[in-house]
């Protein structure tokens, strides 16, 4: 298994309920494929540097875990097919520790 960071923008004017639901989508997309999640901070509110969707600002999400490589696109696909998700980022953590 690799390690990976993720940076996750989804809409900021999302009511609870439905950012419960998002972030449980996030989560859900990285177990499914027999992933561990080792951590998930939420950032925050914060002004995008250009519109997306129709959007100013975006809630950011920042996310440790670790999936085998060859699953990585299907979890990049589902959050792209996830009309809630503004953006997903997901780089290769380089360090070898665990985070």
């Amino acid at each position: 298994m690799n390690n990976y960071e993720g940076m996750i923008v989804i809409k900021s004017d999302l009511d609870k309920d439905l950012k419960k639901k998002t972030m449980d989508f996030i989560s859900n997309a990285i177990t499914k494929e027999d992933g561990n999640i080792k951590d998930v901070s939420e950032w925050g509110k914060n002004k995008l540097a250009y519109k997306i969707k129709k959007q100013k600002d975006g809630l950011y999400i920042l996310m440790h875990f670790s999936v085998t490589g060859d699953k990585l696109n299907k979890i990049q696909k589902a959050y792209t097919l996830n009309e809630e998700i503004l953006k997903a980022l997901i780089i290769e953590n380089e360090d070898k520790v665990n985070v």
